[in-house]
């Protein structure tokens, strides 16, 4: 199986081209490997190492800020509240106004490291979006998942939910804290969950994950982006709880994995603009179906 992870040279310049480039960055003539041009026209042209650099900010960044925020939070909330129990802060933390705050300030960090990375592709990022036409397909790609996103819920969540006894409002861990954001800050978590995290999502995800594993083959590019992206939103604290947690997580896991599976198409198909153009809407949709 041919792997594209070597860098070559342009036969033009002999300036190092990167194998999934579809010309050289230098002066422009087209990569002399033909089937790299037609597999990846449509991919952001980064290196191998910026599609780790991407991945990591994503996979392990997050969550890398995510505690270092929460330990600030916690640390200046016990200071203000030395009288408070582990009840009260617990209550105070898990509230939707500083859940906000906390997740605002963790995906910036995130964002903030991405634009370092990208600090020299960020125009070539932008051109993408003058691509109507993909742009165009992206809201295609967001209007579909809508609607397939609520025929899964008519035809499984529902009915699962009403056989086992379970409140058809009740919602998964995941879903559960954006929904208590929209009730609390709704202006903030519309561009929090609506464009922030769409973005770094994608540049996380797509350009980074399903890029640099697409150098090994598209087949594994997609069953691991469309694993991976599915259980970043996957409570697995409810193995421990069981009963009603377990079965709600699991019954709205395929839900995540047709979003994974629709935006790794787009991305691979209609480039970073259009899965992000789709990712930011069907958020979009969400949010106003929540706050209505």
């Amino acid at each position: 199986m041919k792997t594209y992870l070597r860098p070559t040279s342009c036969p033009h310049c002999h300036h190092k081209l990167d194998p999934q480039a579809v010309r050289c960055p230098e002066c422009g003539t087209p990569n002399p490997d033909t089937r790299a041009r037609v597999i990846f026209k449509d991919f952001l042209p980064l290196n191998v190492y910026k599609q780790i650099g991407l991945l990591a900010c994503s996979l392990i960044g997050l969550s890398i800020f995510s505690e270092i925020v929460a330990l600030i939070l916690v640390a200046v909330v016990k200071g203000q509240n030395p009288g408070w129990d582990s009840d009260q802060l617990n209550a105070y933390l898990s509230s939707g106004s500083v859940n906000f705050v906390y997740m605002l300030i963790a995906y910036l960090l995130v964002l903030l490291s991405m634009g370092l990375i990208l600090f020299k592709d960020w125009r070539s990022y932008f051109e993408r979006f003058k691509r109507y036409k993909n742009v165009l397909i992206g809201i295609v790609f967001a209007i579909s998942l809508f609607i397939v996103g609520i025929v899964y819920s008519l035809l499984v969540i529902s009915p699962v939910y009403a056989f086992l006894g379970i409140d058809g409002s009740t919602n998964n861990a995941n879903q559960s804290v954006l929904n208590t954001m929209i009730e609390t800050v709704p202006v903030g978590a519309f561009f929090l969950l609506s464009i922030i995290g769409p973005v770094t999502e994608e540049l996380g995800y797509r350009a980074g994950l399903f890029s640099f594993l697409a150098r090994f083959g598209k087949p594994l590019a997609y069953i691991l982006t469309i694993i991976i992206f599915a259980f970043i939103h996957f409570d697995f604290g409810c193995f421990n709880e069981g009963g009603t947690a377990m079965i709600v997580e699991l019954v709205n896991l395929p839900s995540y994995l047709f979003g994974g599976i629709a935006l790794s198409i787009c991305y691979d198909k209609f480039g970073i603009e259009g899965s992000t153009t789709a990712h930011i809407l069907y958020n979009a949709a969400s949010f106003f179906i929540q706050l209505i």
